[in-house]
């Protein structure tokens, strides 16, 4: 089973949030390469916030470390970064977009169905309307 995850998925996970998908749901994720980038500013802000508890600290970097490692990244070219710049029809974030393009673009290559998950609302609406079937987001 091909899955594409983006960033909301792996924070959930590795901050142990109740409503996080299990890891044992990850089979073998694939993902943009900015996803580390965007997991490790969350939770530089979440520690300078406070939103993060200083025990746990080490514990949750190493758990996305260890997520990172299970996960194969996609390069960003300048193919990807021009179809994120194009129109959705839906109102996308800038990385979002990025997302969404980078998984179009792997299933495209791979020729095969890719399930998205995410925790974004707005992201997988716009994942459903380029007819992925989402994980982590209920139909609304």
């Amino acid at each position: 089973m091909n899955q594409y995850v983006d960033a909301s998925v792996i924070l959930r996970i590795v901050v142990r949030a109740d409503d996080a998908l299990t890891e044992g749901q990850l089979l073998y994720p694939t993902s943009s390469a900015l996803l580390q980038i965007e997991c490790l500013r969350t939770l530089d802000r979440f520690q300078t916030s406070r939103e993060l508890r200083r025990a746990e600290i080490p514990r949750t970097y190493a758990a996305l470390h260890e997520a990172m490692r299970r996960i194969e990244l996609l390069k960003i070219d300048d193919t990807i970064l021009e179809r994120a710049g194009g129109q959705f029809g839906l109102p996308l974030k800038t990385l979002d977009a990025i997302h969404l393009v980078t998984a179009v673009a792997w299933r495209e290559r791979i020729n095969e169905e890719v399930i998205f998950l995410t925790h974004d609302k707005p992201l997988a609406a716009a994942a459903r309307s380029y007819d992925f079937p989402v994980l982590g987001v209920e139909d609304y």
